[in-house]
């Protein structure tokens, strides 16, 4: 028995993380919003500068179900973009957290959903082929009333593979 205690010992301190890599390969691994935070913020502890944990981060909060953590989640996604501004995966972050924010209650806010779009935009002028980008951006445009740029972008998502933007596209044709 105390063998068995010896080697689970000598095994568990020689598999615990210590980069800030590991740390995050082992939050992305938990289940749990905490364990997952907890590994992410130790992450970033170790290495400040880790675009990888704040984006990781970003995420969490932003997919928490907490509407009051988008602006928590902005502010990871912010941070990334301070050192590389073409972050495409914080700028469609950013956009995502403004089209949640104006989507929420019963009603849509304009502005806001105008600041989505602007994100999306900017990350599909850096990846032309983003097309989770351009859907989400397409979506925007659905709802702010824009049915031109909503069908341009469809169309090009639809031209890319995007199966869900090729449905729309053909269900607004056997509306007409």
């Amino acid at each position: 028995m105390k063998k068995i205690v010896l080697i689970w010992i000598i095994f568990t301190l020689g598999c615990s993380p210590k980069t800030a890599e590991q740390f995050i390969k082992l939050g992305d691994r938990q289940k749990s919003f905490a364990m997952k935070e907890r590994n992410y913020e130790k992450a970033l502890e170790l290495d400040s500068l880790n675009l990888k944990a704040s984006n990781r981060i970003g995420y969490l909060y932003m997919y928490s179900k907490n509407p009051n953590e988008l602006d928590k989640s902005r502010k990871y996604f912010m941070k990334v973009l301070e050192i590389d501004s073409n972050n495409v995966t914080s700028l469609f972050g950013i956009g995502e957290t403004y089209k949640t924010e104006a989507m929420k209650n019963d009603s849509v806010n304009v502005n806001t959903l105008e600041r989505a779009i602007y994100f999306y935009s900017k990350a599909i002028m850096i990846d032309s082929n983003d097309v989770s980008a351009i859907y989400q951006r397409a979506y925007s445009y659905h709802y702010i009333n824009d049915s031109i740029n909503c069908y341009k972008d469809n169309k090009r998502a639809c031209d890319l593979g995007f199966n869900t933007s090729c449905s729309v596209i053909e269900k607004e044709h056997n509306q007409k």
